[in-house]
């Protein structure tokens, strides 16, 4: 008998409370909230609000209160129409107004100072946030609007900005709150327009009472002239990454745009014949392009190509079958004789560390052209020849130094040699080199900023009149090996 009138007595006083909270003008899920409710379904088949009470809830500012909800779902199922994305989940993400900290805040305070038998200070701190209760609400209710999973870490975002017109006239006085200088007050003022979730609760960690915050704010929250309002839905989907390689056959053609003081260099790129198309098929906001390392506008790329990565940002496309793919990679290389992609595919976002890798890891072979102001004769290629894993030391190019800053790098040549002897003064040599090599430098010698260099090896001037990437030896992404059918029925 003694537990059953415990019980009774507790239950009592959870519904005294309940009572208080709606009289302070709470909303029925705020109510549920500081009761410390946390089955989400009570908060789905709340009751509805007295139509009479005019003012929003004092706690949520009206963003919990079920009047809303066919306001904020016919906001939602709009914006989501007109971003035009495919998704198969999603997530929401809910932004609100500073304010709120503070009400919630005041609330609590309130309820641990008048109603210590049932609230404490860690109880409080447990409290179901207006954010937790949202999601709560409105996950189920846009799942079953779109027929598709609502998931915490989904790739689709709709991100929820509720704005109110008196957050800042509510939080001024924390300006003026701590004991600081005119200065440092005035330093601070500054900062209100850039004031953090963390900076509020920070600032309203030392009002530990009631008294205290009285005087300063009302406590508990007096109503709001206004609701809260649902000023932006943004609807975003994840970055998806799209992998190949290409080749390049222009000497004119630059890796990525060519553009110095707004003034364009060269009438396209690498980059943009390829991500341009896929861009505007897969209807992303923008893209950021990566390589393997990159060649000079007057390098062929040849062999089976560079490895490339594209992350394209707020895709609308994003279901990319295998045939879409091989599609758009046929597009692409119709279009064009200056470049040809193969391998299309679409790839992780831990991919891209792969490729970061390959920059510093990865060997490549060229062929290049070279000039010798002495004859050369057949006994100085020999020695070339025999010349193996040579370490050179390379001072940033002075052509690259407006781009990079200055060191000193040692790289290594793995092999040389010469294929044929053009003439007494030119021949064709093929290097293998480790990654980030300058080959011209290490040719001509950049005014003597790589050491040793090929006419110290050669014991004559040397410059190079045309190189080739023959092969960059990264063994990704995946082949497909039915691309190189399409290259030779199109060379």
């Amino acid at each position: 008998m003694a537990d059953d009138s415990k019980v009774q007595d507790t239950r009592a006083n959870v519904d005294s409370v309940a009572v208080v909270l709606k009289e302070i003008k709470c909303c029925s899920r705020c109510v549920l909230r500081f009761l410390g409710e946390k089955n989400s379904s009570l908060y789905q088949n709340s009751e509805e609000e007295d139509v009479n009470v005019k003012s929003p809830c004092i706690a949520c500012l009206a963003v919990l209160e079920k009047k809303q909800e066919k306001s904020f779902i016919d906001k939602i199922q709009s914006s989501i129409r007109k971003a035009g994305h495919q998704f198969d989940s999603f997530m929401l993400t809910i932004s609100l107004p500073l304010s709120i900290i503070l009400r919630q805040h005041s609330v609590s305070l309130f309820l641990q100072e008048h109603h210590s038998s049932i609230f404490d200070k860690k109880m409080l701190s447990e409290t179901p946030s207006v954010k937790e209760v949202f999601k709560w609400v409105y996950g189920p209710i846009v799942e079953e609007l779109l027929q598709v999973d609502y998931m915490p870490l989904s790739p689709f975002k709709i991100s929820l900005v509720f704005t109110h017109k008196d957050n800042n006239k509510e939080l001024e006085f924390l300006n003026n709150s701590s004991k600081t200088t005119t200065r440092q007050r005035q330093k601070r003022q500054k900062m209100e327009a850039s004031m953090t979730a963390p900076s509020v609760k920070k600032a309203l960690a030392d009002l530990t009472a009631v008294s205290q915050l009285k005087r300063l704010a009302d406590c508990p929250p007096q109503p709001a002239a206004l609701p809260i309002e649902l000023s932006e839905v943004v609807c975003a989907h994840d970055s998806i990454y799209i992998a190949g390689r290409y080749n390049k056959f222009s000497r004119v053609l630059s890796q990525t745009p060519w553009i110095i003081d707004n003034v364009r260099h060269t009438e396209s790129s690498v980059e943009e014949k390829i991500c341009d198309r896929i861009r505007n098929k897969i209807k992303a906001d923008d893209h950021k392009f990566a390589s393997a390392g990159r060649e000079d506008i007057d390098v062929l790329m040849l062999g089976r190509g560079k490895p490339f990565l594209v992350e394209f940002i707020n895709p609308r496309v994003t279901r990319l079958s295998e045939s879409f793919l091989s599609d758009l990679q046929q597009e692409i290389n119709s279009s064009t004789t200056d470049i040809f992609v193969r391998d299309l595919q679409q790839v992780t976002k831990d991919d891209c560390q792969i490729l970061k890798d390959a920059e510093s890891n990865k060997t490549k072979t060229y062929k290049a052209v070279i000039w010798t102001k002495e004859e050369i004769v057949e006994k100085q290629l020999h020695i070339l020849q025999d010349t193996k894993d040579l370490i050179i030391s390379q001072k940033t190019p002075l052509r690259v130094l407006h781009r990079r800053p200055l060191a000193v790098r040692e790289r290594c040549i793995y092999s040389m040699i010469p294929a044929e002897q053009i003439d007494s003064h030119h021949f064709n040599l093929f290097l293998k080199t480790q990654a980030g090599t300058y080959i011209k430098e290490f040719v001509h010698g950049d005014f003597g900023r790589t050491k040793p260099n090929l006419g110290q090896l050669l014991n004559t001037e040397t410059d190079i009149l045309q190189l080739d990437v023959e092969s960059v030896d990264v063994d990704w992404p995946p082949r497909k090996e039915e691309i190189d059918d399409q290259l030779k029925e199109s060379s």
